[in-house]
């Protein structure tokens, strides 16, 4: 799962990413979080410095299994007290300016900014946008100048997504899954999942708190029991087989492949 909830000291908010999926152990970047312990102790300034600290010496152990450019973005949606802050950890790419690099830095940058009172709010979409993304993005904003229902923008957001996805024929970097995550001012954290053909396994986002952390949370929907837990590695597992029409890897649970909409037996 990509989208980490969090709570700190004085802050709560939400964490995804793009650019590495995982290393050759099958850790990934969210693992990378979940070794964060003192949660209680920290502002979102210097979680956000922890990120970067964590996450620097990984992503240059990478290099070679990238073509010696492992491009790597951290997204931070979050409430500083009653504050609204956006922002990414980013070695190519910016919250303050269009455009990206195309080469990767050593050194993972940090952004955090906050909407000025008199704007509606913010929109940043990282990674492999496109035409199609970018097209999204405006809508996105549009609708929060009109001051549209939350539903409304979840709607655009999840199209923005599933729209990149379809404009590359669902054969590049963007999926046409979408985790989706809303947090209230005065309210908690809410999530879904948006999957094209459906799932009998929920996966739930990773959660980091002053109090406890989890991780590899999910629900069979079909009401049956399947544990995944690996004694070895001490973490659910998740498989994911290769489609046998054209290889690209189907999660367990997944009713059809995303990219040629093969149906599976799940």
């Amino acid at each position: 799962m990509k989208l980490t909830t969090f709570v700190t000291n004085t802050a709560r908010g939400f964490i995804t990413y793009n650019g590495i999926g995982r290393d050759r152990m099958g850790v990934t970047p969210s693992d990378w979080l979940m070794e964060i312990r003192d949660m209680g102790e920290l502002t979102l300034h210097s979680l956000a410095q922890r990120i970067k600290a964590i996450s620097e010496p990984r992503i240059e152990a990478l290099k070679a299994d990238f073509s010696g450019n492992p491009r790597h973005s951290f997204v931070i949606a979050a409430y500083e007290g009653a504050i609204p802050v956006v922002g990414v950890i980013s070695n190519y790419e910016w919250a303050t300016k269009h455009g990206d690099e195309k080469i990767a830095s050593p050194n993972l940058h940090v952004e955090l900014i906050v909407p000025k009172p008199v704007t509606s709010g913010a929109v940043i979409a990282t990674g492999d946008c496109g035409p199609k993304g970018k097209q999204g993005t405006r809508k996105i904003f549009t609708a929060l100048k009109a001051r549209r229902s939350v539903e409304s923008i979840t709607r655009l957001m999840v199209k923005s997504v599933r729209d990149s996805a379809y404009a590359s024929g669902r054969k590049g970097t963007v999926g046409t899954s979408v985790v989706l995550g809303v947090l209230p001012f005065l309210g908690n954290f809410k999530t879904t999942c948006h999957i094209v053909g459906g799932s009998t396994l929920g996966e739930m986002p990773n959660f980091l708190s002053p109090q406890m952390s989890m991780r590899d949370g999910y629900v069979e929907t079909d009401g049956s029991f399947v544990s995944r837990y690996d004694s070895k590695t001490r973490r659910g597992i998740i498989r994911e087989n290769p489609c046998p029409s054209c290889g690209n890897p189907i999660p367990d649970g997944y009713a059809r492949c995303g990219v040629c909409d093969t149906q599976t037996n799940s």
